[in-house]
């Protein structure tokens, strides 16, 4: 979910969430289900934040919004899972990071 979204959605006076979203978010609510928010996503509301580009009451809102067992939106946790080979069999590029040789390092001159 984008992270205007996400904000738009958590604030209930806020007239910027598009019918589709709050549908989307309306609906997910209905099922029980939830809404994942990625790391990236409060990163970038961190950031927004330290900026003065977003009120402290965007942060409040989120925050409570996460801590409530029953609101829609959880947070993603962040880990290596979707790295791992077994998740990601047509990722090429793992097959080279893994044997490629390490670094060379000051340390062992």
């Amino acid at each position: 979910m984008r992270t205007p979204i996400l904000l738009f959605g958590i604030s209930s006076n806020d007239g910027r969430l598009s019918v589709t979203a709050g549908y989307f978010i309306d609906k997910a609510a209905a099922a029980g289900s939830q809404i994942v928010v990625s790391s990236i996503s409060m990163a970038e509301i961190v950031y927004l934040l330290e900026k003065n580009r977003l009120p402290t009451d965007a942060y409040v809102d989120l925050k409570a919004a996460l801590e409530d067992p029953d609101h829609v939106f959880k947070e993603a946790p962040f880990t290596a899972e979707p790295l791992k080979p077994e998740n990601c069999p047509d990722c090429s590029w793992q097959l080279t990071v893994a044997s490629s040789p390490p670094a060379p390092s000051r340390d062992s001159r």
